[in-house]
């Protein structure tokens, strides 16, 4: 967030140092934004990218938010997060908070230029951006800042597509002829289609529901039903 004592902000330009590759900067009245590598000696080791956002007239307002997405290779061990600094600022404060989205664990390694805080004291606007659990918050110290976390990768585990709780099979005889019911109560997390196999070309199927509601089943490539 940038809070603006002018009241009209038209634009801002900030470095982003690290690794790491801007795809994205949204944001209330952004009409544009232009991210471009940094070649010097402030770049750092990592590399930096300036990112340059202009904002309509209207933007008249104390915080404007911008959202800034990002990519960053994971490393084997550890990962820096990539720092941010603003240009043409008097004073530059701020909040970071770590969450993760993936099968990975997440560990804090070091924080230079920050502060761990309780995720109580991260500001609402801030926590505002995630419904997923908030692992580490940090205050800014200086714009210099350096934070790396240990990320220990963790192998998915399949689970099973589908599972039959109650299976109810009805038969019904009638002059040589039979009428088959099949009553089903499913956990489906995965598959598309139930597959129902064996059933005789010479059947009729006289109705299919699905939650309660008429569907339509398909005929797969081996002659199966496929129940959607």
């Amino acid at each position: 967030s940038s809070d603006s004592r002018e009241r009209a902000l038209s634009s801002v330009r900030f470095m982003v140092h690290g690794a790491t590759r801007v795809t994205s900067v949204s944001g209330h009245g952004v009409v544009s934004w232009r991210a471009s590598p940094v070649v010097s000696e402030h770049a750092g080791a990592g590399g930096a990218t300036l990112v340059e956002v202009t904002f309509s007239r209207s933007v008249i307002s104390d915080t404007v938010i911008v959202l800034l997405n990002t990519e960053v290779e994971l490393g084997p061990e550890s990962i820096t997060l990539p720092s941010l600094v603003c240009e043409n600022v008097l004073r530059q404060t701020g909040s970071l908070a770590v969450v993760k989205v993936a099968n990975v664990e997440v560990h804090a390694l070091e924080a230079k230029g920050m502060a761990r805080v309780g995720v109580d004291e991260l500001p609402p606007e801030l926590k505002s951006q995630t419904t997923l659990p908030i692992m580490f918050a940090y205050k800014y110290l200086s714009p210099q800042s350096n934070t790396k976390l240990s990320v220990v990768k963790h192998d998915q585990v399949d689970v099973l597509e589908a599972v039959a709780e109650i299976a109810l099979y009805e038969v019904l005889m009638s002059d040589g002829q039979s009428m088959h019911r099949l009553i089903l109560n499913l956990q489906n997390s995965q598959k598309q289609y139930l597959e129902v196999h064996d059933i005789p070309a010479e059947a009729r199927l006289w109705s299919l529901m699905v939650n309660s509601k008429p569907a339509k089943p398909v005929r797969g490539k081996d002659g199966c039903l496929l129940v959607p």
